[in-house]
């Protein structure tokens, strides 16, 4: 029986130990939890590093702090704080994000934001119809329901680049 490995190994295997230094800085700089509390800076830097400088990314569920918003990140959130370190660690990234939340939608630099309701199919087809390219990288890091998580692969899966 193959037992699961700790997410700190995925740079090993990919060769890349030293990849997710410099992301994992620059999420807690932001303010992001997915470094200091989740780890993701082990599988993000490695995937983030065998991708063009020039990627487009889009990430769901960009940090509502709003209490009555189901998986919301409690008050000390930082909304869009991932976008922000994705978009300083690879500036000439395309970056994309999606909320439930209108009221922490934001433009930046390389950054554009979206409403979407992960729980709808018809928001997908509006983000569709907005963004014309495809991503090199798709985050679903929104509701955390299968209702939502199939919704989003639906699309992602008609959006990634081959590869």
């Amino acid at each position: 029986m193959l037992e699961p490995l700790p997410i700190e190994c995925f740079p090993e295997i990919l060769n890349k130990s030293s990849a997710y230094d410099e992301l994992k800085s620059l999420l807690d700089k932001w303010g992001s939890d997915k470094a200091n509390v989740h780890k993701y800076h082990y599988i993000y830097g490695p995937i983030f590093d065998i991708l063009p400088n020039d990627l487009t990314i889009m990430e769901f569920g960009i940090g509502t702090t709003n209490k009555n918003i189901a998986s919301n990140m409690g008050k000390k959130g930082k909304p869009g704080a991932s976008l922000r370190a994705f978009s300083e660690y690879r500036p000439k990234a395309n970056i994309y994000g999606a909320d439930i939340d209108r009221k922490i939608m934001f433009e930046d630099k390389n950054i554009k934001t979206y409403h979407v309701d992960q729980t709808n199919l018809l928001p997908f087809q509006e983000l569709e119809n907005n963004i014309k390219n495809e991503f090199h990288l798709i985050i679903d890091d929104g509701l955390h329901s299968p209702n939502a998580n199939l919704a989003t692969l639906l699309y992602a899966l008609k959006k990634l680049t081959p590869g």
